[in-house]
């Protein structure tokens, strides 16, 4: 993105770092904002859940440039999507990985995380009681 912004802004350097707030948002080119939600709408078409949800955390980052931060609901859509993955251990790696992003992003935002956790609690009650026949011993 940082090339992308040099090339549409007439060779300016406009992101000389990834911290947030050394960034002027008004200088962003409205080429590079079109490209950057073009990306987001592309992503929004994708109908699996899995790399849905992984395009979307890779994404995350680049809301600065469309002049908007990341906001609470943006993670809390995040982590209600987790819950649809069918897989458990797909599911959990990818709540995982969703509390890394969003801690990296806004250490102080909590909701989504209870989402996460009550998530991974209903994974573990499901597999205690349901258990797993791939795990049983042959007697």
């Amino acid at each position: 993105m940082k090339d992308l912004t040099k090339k549409h802004s007439g060779g300016k350097i406009i992101i000389e770092d990834e911290l947030e707030q050394n960034i002027d948002y008004t200088l962003i080119p409205d080429k590079v904002q079109e490209i950057c939600m073009n990306w987001f709408l592309k992503s929004a078409c994708i109908r699996e859940v899995l790399p849905r949800v992984y395009l979307e955390l890779c994404l995350v980052s680049c809301h600065k440039f469309m002049q908007r931060r990341v906001q609470q609901s943006d993670l809390m859509r995040l982590s209600k999507m987790v819950r649809g993955i069918a897989e458990p251990i797909c599911a959990s790696y990818t709540a995982a990985y969703l509390a890394r992003v969003g801690y990296s992003i806004s250490p102080d935002a909590k909701d989504y995380l209870m989402v996460l956790t009550e998530f991974s609690f209903l994974i573990a009650e499901k597999a205690i009681r349901e258990g797993n026949s791939k795990c049983e011993s042959e007697e």
